[in-house]
């Protein structure tokens, strides 16, 4: 099985509405995506939840082939009004999944298509002394991973390949497709293992507690949605 994933912090100032360039959505969306976004109650968020869908579509791609370019228009979403949106990752149907807590969008995209996904778990984290981005969301996964598998995350490692990160257990070879992600106050992962750990998919956001507990972030952003929801489901819900 092969993942990739994205999340949007939709309070960042590089997400809010009028931040983007006045050609950002020709440039990035197909005709029946920007007829989609501008058919919908709030587009702002319908506009950052297609981009997470093609990010993660993108890193799904590059899995498939190292020489893949990203262009964000021909990842097109199909049925993003539908329970079931899919985009085409190197001539096969991928699966997308979408979820929004409050101003969190979290997408994940995945071959083969799964019948159902796990649950997306939500968890806060200590902010380490020099962390930036990319420090943070490999020690947030490597944690939550190390309490899945029952072991240390300290005998865990992420090895890059191709700027693919893939997940290694001690000595032994890569055990685990990962991807990773982070934007504004969230990083996340979708974890797909196989081999000795069993088949399953394990995919969680985090949060640095910095920001403040997860209980009073998602008080104050109001809004959870949850399950196989479309997308026009996640982008209704009322913004930040």
């Amino acid at each position: 099985m092969h993942v990739g994933d994205d999340v949007v912090d939709l309070a960042d100032p590089e997400t809010r509405a009028g931040a983007q360039h006045p050609r950002f959505d020709e440039r990035v969306f197909s005709r029946p995506e920007r007829a989609w976004i501008c058919a919908q109650l709030k587009p702002h968020a319908a506009r950052w939840t297609l981009w997470a869908a093609k990010e993660s579509a993108f890193k799904l791609a590059r899995k498939l082939d190292p020489g893949a370019i990203f262009s964000p228009v021909q990842l097109c979403v199909h049925g993003p009004q539908t329970q079931t949106p899919w985009v085409s990752v190197a001539g096969r149907r991928a699966a997308v999944h979408v979820e929004r807590i409050g101003s969190c969008v979290h997408a994940l995209v995945s071959l083969p298509e799964l019948d159902a996904v796990s649950p997306l778990t939500l968890a806060t984290f200590e902010p380490g002394t020099s962390d930036n981005p990319s420090h943070a969301v490999r020690r947030f996964a490597l944690g939550a991973l190390g309490a899945h598998l029952g072991c240390d995350a300290g005998v865990l490692r992420i090895v890059r390949k191709g700027r693919i990160p893939q997940l290694y257990v001690g000595a032994s070879g890569p055990v685990a497709d990962l991807s990773l992600a982070h934007h504004g106050r969230f990083v996340s992962f979708a974890c797909a293992l196989s081999g000795p750990y069993g088949t399953r998919l394990i995919r969680s956001v985090g949060v640095s507690s910095e920001h403040g507990s997860l209980e009073r972030l998602r008080d104050r952003d109001a809004t959870h949605d949850r399950g196989a929801a479309s997308l026009s489901a996640c982008a209704a819900l009322a913004c930040p």
